[in-house]
């Protein structure tokens, strides 16, 4: 369904689980399929050949329809969406009936674009720790913000994650290393202080907080 022509803003979009590029064949309808197979409710199509998935346009709102008038590449008598220097979408609605949900109070997170290169080594390590503990894992393969350094894409990725009322979510960079594979990260809290109700007691540390003070996260960035 077409709803129309909408404003969104620069950094930390609406639609911010992916975009693609369909340079000279973008239609509304490869969008819409796009991102139906990636399970996004909506899709969002831009400048004549940007295809942008996400689940909450909260603060995007409605923008004249003059402010959509870039043709798609892939079908001139079709528009997508406005100039890519205006945030402008023309938003369709996809095939997917929910949202998707978190099936595990823990993410871990990180990316994969260009710029962020992640050796096969690495995928295979993660996603043998991400089975072993029965985490969720969310490997982003491309940047969220094509006008700006690849590493302002990391912004969207955890405003999209927080969303899914994860208890914990572990950034890991492409360069880290899992030398414990057979330590949770919930047990690695634990062995640092830090309260969860599903954490192993913890252990002596060198720099255990006061007596009394219990340290409660959101989120941990880089691991």
């Amino acid at each position: 369904a077409d709803l129309g022509c909408w404003q969104d803003r620069r950094i930390l979009r609406d639609l911010d689980e992916s975009v693609t590029l369909f340079r000279g064949k973008l239609t509304r309808e490869l969008c819409v399929e796009h991102c139906t197979a990636r399970g996004t409710l909506f899709a969002g199509v831009a400048a004549g050949s940007q295809c942008w998935c996400g689940d909450a346009p909260m603060n995007v709102h409605d923008a004249p329809i003059l402010r959509c008038s870039a043709k798609c590449a892939g079908n001139r008598k079709s528009t997508c969406g406005g100039e890519s220097k205006e945030f402008t979408y023309t938003l369709l609605r996809t095939a997917v009936e929910s949202p998707r949900r978190a099936n595990s109070t823990v993410a871990m997170v990180g990316m994969c674009a260009k710029g962020f290169s992640c050796t096969g080594l690495f995928r295979e390590v993660v996603h043998d720790y991400v089975a072993r503990h029965k985490l969720d894992l969310h490997m982003q393969s491309s940047t969220l913000e094509p006008t700006l350094p690849v590493a302002y894409s990391k912004l969207p990725q955890l405003q999209r994650l927080l969303r899914f009322g994860y208890e914990w979510i572990w950034w890991l960079d492409c360069d880290a290393l899992i030398l414990q594979p057979d330590l949770s990260p919930i047990n690695l809290l634990g062995l640092h202080g830090i309260t969860s109700d599903k954490a192993e007691p913890p252990t002596e540390l060198e720099h255990a907080p006061p007596p009394g003070v219990t340290y409660r996260a959101t989120m941990v960035i880089g691991w």
